[in-house]
């Protein structure tokens, strides 16, 4: 067997090891939850039968291909105080990712992995790079745990049609709940809730998310040394920023969040909580906390109050019926890949699909604004579709795209909205960026024929005939994307979103805010001085915008897109064995203790 991550191991060799990798990549496909099949622990009795908050459970939802793979559930409510929630909000968990023959005890293993979502996405996101980490990890005789952290929001979205939809293998249940008013097994959708039925997503900021982590790590990992040894903490995009904020907390009695980690880890962001070291000079430290630091503490509480909004309900591409439509072509492609959709249709006549449309896939501003030009208007595969959702190539805003092949089948041409991008790449020096900033950089594209029925094209299928990108820019299988999207029942992305996450803590803390639950953020200083690796894409648009306070010895991997690492397909276009996986196998290898 080649070493994997090599630049270049033989054609035939490639082919074959991707054969015999997929029996041991298991899809989360597979993983769906209507298949838990085993209980391996559960302390207490039921979770929701333990108000001392003991109860954990631990079900088994995949065992093939040499791989276990479980969702980790407990309870630990909402803190006292916190806004009314659904039940479902009170508990916690991971999906725990480990070889078969691994031993229950994740203490007894080499490592452990603790990895959190980005922005907008669920545990099931980083299930590709999970697998692909453990596989790069075991060529170097390394036997790791992964775990993909479970966001406690997910407890605010009705899972009923996606799972419905999955078990029938029609995502036209799924569309028909969540659109159409139609009931599932004598159940009707409430609605797609308002601001006003999310005031405890206000209560789901950085304090919430760092404990949640806390808790986890010290209830399954209860030896101190384990975890300042043998455990290391990360994430994707968000999650990384999340895991800066963790090692900078102090959680009392002297447990600091830098110390429960051997090391971190940021995959297309940044693991700190003080990117620009205000807390290091008193003067700067000062100001962060007069502006920043009273600015952020009214935001949380006009947050709280409604002033400001709880989630991104409002907010086009962004909303939770987008990415509710997200999930649903997810399940069209992946049971009706080859199949027309009828998708495009049905959600322009939803006002908040519609305007999403405009603004992120909209051609020309006459379809930005009257929806000229619509994607409604022409004619497009499952699969394609869903691809036209989620490309770099296809995608407006440059924030949540991904590399995932290439429109096929009929005339395509540029887009020239948001940005012409000729004329935007013909302006000297400020061209490039700024084109980089707004849209990420690819030439992006639209179809121009009602007539003909749109394909699309895999990563790996790209030829001469598609001018607009390459195999060096493409590396996600969208089949895996389609996979997950459909059988983790909501658990690929989050809906609902909390806006003060994203939106009120995250930036105020980069800013020097240590107000309020942030004044336990004391550790800045220490967790920055932390071993780190930190690694983006060379095609990323967050990465262009933080390149100027990139730290010293990150990493730059040809192709990748912000949102490519969690998906990225084991194998690449040049023959390597993925590299963010390769390369975050490796440094946890070389760090474990001998």
């Amino acid at each position: 067997m080649p070493q994997y991550g090599s630049s270049n191991p033989p054609r035939g060799s490639i082919m074959r090891n991707r054969r015999n990798l997929r029996a041991f990549r298991i899809i989360a496909g597979r993983a769906s939850l209507t298949l838990c099949c085993l209980t391996l622990s559960v302390a207490s009795g039921q979770a929701a039968a333990a108000p001392d908050g003991a109860a954990r459970e631990e079900t088994v939802i995949d065992t093939a291909g040499g791989l276990t793979v479980s969702r980790v559930r407990m309870y630990s409510p909402m803190l006292p105080g916190a806004a009314p929630h659904p039940s479902d909000c009170d508990y916690i968990g991971y999906l725990r990712y480990r070889s078969s023959d691994a031993p229950q005890d994740p203490q007894r293993s080499d490592g452990v992995v603790i990895a959190q979502p980005g922005a907008f996405l669920g545990a099931f996101s980083l299930d590709t790079i999970a697998r692909n980490t453990l596989t790069a990890a075991a060529q170097r005789g390394t036997a790791l745990e992964w775990w993909s952290m479970e966001p406690r929001f997910g407890c605010a979205f009705d899972t009923t049609g996606l799972v419905a939809a999955d078990a029938a293998q029609d995502y036209r249940l799924a569309w028909d709940y969540y659109f159409g008013g139609k009931p599932v097994d004598g159940r009707r959708f409430a609605g797609f809730h308002p601001d006003s039925e999310l005031a405890y997503l206000a209560d789901m900021g950085a304090a919430r998310a760092v404990t949640d982590q806390y808790t986890i790590m010290t209830r399954d990992l209860p030896d101190p040394g384990f975890r300042s040894t043998r455990t290391f903490c990360g994430g994707h995009s968000d999650g990384a920023l999340m895991t800066g904020w963790f090692a900078s907390w102090d959680f009392g009695d002297g447990q600091a969040g830098y110390r429960q980690c051997a090391g971190l880890y940021a995959l297309e962001s940044l693991a700190t909580s003080d990117a620009v070291a205000i807390q290091d000079n008193p003067f700067a430290e000062a100001l962060g906390a007069l502006g920043p630091g009273t600015t952020h503490q009214s935001m949380v509480e006009a947050t709280k109050s409604g002033v400001l909004q709880r989630s991104f309900n409002k907010t086009p591409g962004f909303n939770p019926q987008w990415w509710t439509m997200v999930t649903i072509a997810g399940l069209a492609a992946h049971y009706a890949p080859d199949a027309e959709t009828d998708l495009n249709r049905l959600a322009a006549a939803v006002p908040e699909l519609a305007s999403s449309f405009r603004l992120m896939l909209g051609g020309s501003y006459l379809d930005a604004a009257f929806g000229i030009d619509g994607l409604e208007q022409f004619r497009f595969t499952n699969t394609a579709f869903l691809g036209m959702l989620l490309d770099d190539n296809s995608l407006n805003i440059g924030l949540t795209l991904a590399s995932v092949g290439a429109l096929s089948g009929g005339p395509i041409a540029a887009k020239d909205f948001p940005a012409d991008d000729t004329f935007v790449r013909s302006v000297p020096v400020i061209g490039e960026l700024l084109l980089r900033s707004v849209t990420g950089g690819s030439i992006r594209i639209r179809p121009t024929d009602r007539s003909v029925i749109y394909t699309w094209k895999r990563f790996d299928e790209l030829d001469d005939s598609v001018w607009f990108t390459n195999g060096g820019k493409e590396t996600v299988d969208i089949r895996d994307i389609a996979r997950l999207l459909a059988t983790s029942h909501g658990g690929m992305v989050e809906p609902y979103f909390p806006f003060r996450y994203e939106a009120v803590d995250n930036p105020a803390i980069q800013m020097g805010a240590r107000d309020g639950d942030l004044a336990a953020m004391r550790f800045d200083t220490e967790a920055r001085a932390m071993p780190t690796l930190t690694v983006w894409g060379t095609e990323s648009q967050e990465g262009t915008l933080v390149a100027p306070i990139m730290p010293p010895g990150s990493i730059l991997v040809p192709g990748y897109h912000h949102y490519d690492p969690p998906y990225a397909a084991t194998w690449q276009n040049d023959g390597s064995f993925e590299r963010f996986a390769t390369l975050l196998a490796g440094y946890v290898s070389d760090r474990l203790p001998r």
